[in-house]
């Protein structure tokens, strides 16, 4: 009995696994420049140029800041031009990131 009790405690822990593989898991140097990079050639994809300052982008838009996303260890915000605080997201929230830049750019192009 004391076999399949260990089986079952095993079997537990690897479902977990690979229910949440990147919980509690930090994302590595590799890993978050290739997340950089897909959120620059979204800045691109919508006709504004995005200027590496240190570990930040400034999103620039017909030669004007407008916005700036910044990265940090375990977030990424997205902060409008003129604005105090920006927007929080995790490194897993791609699409939010996306749609929340989408959304300062076109509010920008009005």
């Amino acid at each position: 009995m004391k076999h399949l009790n260990t089986f079952k405690a095993f079997e537990g822990k690897a479902f977990k696994a690979t229910k949440k593989p990147f919980e509690n898991k930090p994302w590595d140097d590799d890993r978050k420049e290739a997340f950089r990079k897909k959120v620059e050639d979204h800045v691109k994809s919508q006709d504004c140029t995005a200027k590496q300052v240190g570990d930040d982008f400034e999103i620039k838009c017909g030669g004007d800041k407008i916005a700036q996303v910044m990265f940090r260890k375990d977030l990424v915000t997205v902060k409008k031009d003129g604005v105090k605080f920006g927007k929080d997201f995790k490194y897993e929230e791609l699409g939010k990131i996306k749609s929340e830049i989408t959304s300062v750019i076109k509010s920008c192009k009005k």
